[in-house]
């Protein structure tokens, strides 16, 4: 009795938790209106799963178990939610990769106690955990992550659905992976291989179109920085005209006052005085090196 509501509180909380994760993976926010669309979602899917595993059997149900949650899933955030079909797809094939935390955690359990009881406790208790800090910590950056363009995307998502693929197609559909089978054993080494020249070769390719943005953004800079400089030569260049035709027109008047009074002596000490002034003020150049 034990083992059967365990087993039973295992598939929800296991259920409950991909649904909730690919939805905040994406972006959804976590308020009580998106929570009663992602239960009201959960309740449905679980009325057509337990049909179905009534009249086919647990074994094909499992089978049947991404035609009957994961699609319908990445169809309700798409028409829902209206994000990306892709986003939807890597969201939920990202949340099934989390799930496998509590698996190996439960396996393990297993494998010490021999106790199935442990093992679906393990399972249901690691659940929430991963559940709280996926929420807690990675929600976040999964929402910046899946609103980039689809080239990025297909990178990010490559790993997640690849071992969606694998595990179903060697030990939801078929026991190759019990079976010893070398090449099966080393295939998922083999995709991370591929997965990281992928990655390597794409974001090669950004870094050397973002070195060139930061050097056209350098030389930018350096061009409005002069034009701002001569922008301000210019400006204290006219005030500087503007005190020189303040100070000419003043002496222009004690030259006339002078002149007037035929104080033709004076006036030539005056001038003589003035260019004296002016000379004072020239800058003499030792090199021809503007920066000196």
């Amino acid at each position: 009795m034990i083992l059967q509501l365990l087993t039973v509180i295992h598939n929800l909380t296991t259920l409950l938790f991909g649904i909730f994760i690919s939805a905040f993976f994406l972006g959804v926010k976590p308020i009580m209106k998106n929570f009663g669309k992602l239960l009201l979602f959960a309740l449905v899917d679980v009325f057509f799963y337990w049909n179905i595993n009534l009249f086919t059997g647990t074994a094909f149900a499992n089978q049947l178990y991404p035609v009957l949650v994961h699609f319908p899933l990445i169809l309700f955030l798409f028409l829902c939610y209206r994000y990306s079909l892709l986003s939807c797809c890597i969201s939920v094939f990202s949340a099934y990769l989390c799930c496998q935390f509590s698996n190996w955690i439960g396996l393990f359990a297993l494998t010490l106690t021999k106790n199935p009881v442990w093992y679906y406790s393990t399972r249901i208790a690691i659940t929430f955990i991963t559940f709280f800090f996926l929420f807690k910590f990675v929600r976040r950056t999964t929402q910046t992550i899946f609103s980039k363009e689809n080239k990025e995307l297909v990178i990010i998502g490559f790993l997640p659905f690849i071992y969606y693929i694998f595990d179903y197609a060697t030990t939801k559909f078929s026991h190759l992976l019990y079976s010893g089978n070398k090449a099966v054993v080393e295939f998922m080494s083999f995709a991370f291989c591929i997965a990281y020249l992928i990655f390597l070769l794409v974001y090669y390719k950004e870094f050397e179109k973002k070195q060139e943005i930061r050097q056209y953004s350098d030389l930018m800079e350096i061009q409005l920085l002069s034009i701002q400089k001569e922008i301000d030569q210019v400006r204290n260049s006219k005030q500087e005209l503007s005190i020189l035709r303040h100070d000419m027109r003043h002496h222009l008047n004690i030259l006339m006052t002078l002149l007037q009074e035929d104080s033709t002596e004076p006036a030539r000490k005056y001038i003589k005085e003035i260019g004296d002034a002016y000379d004072e003020t020239i800058i003499e150049r030792y090199s021809r090196n503007e920066m000196i």
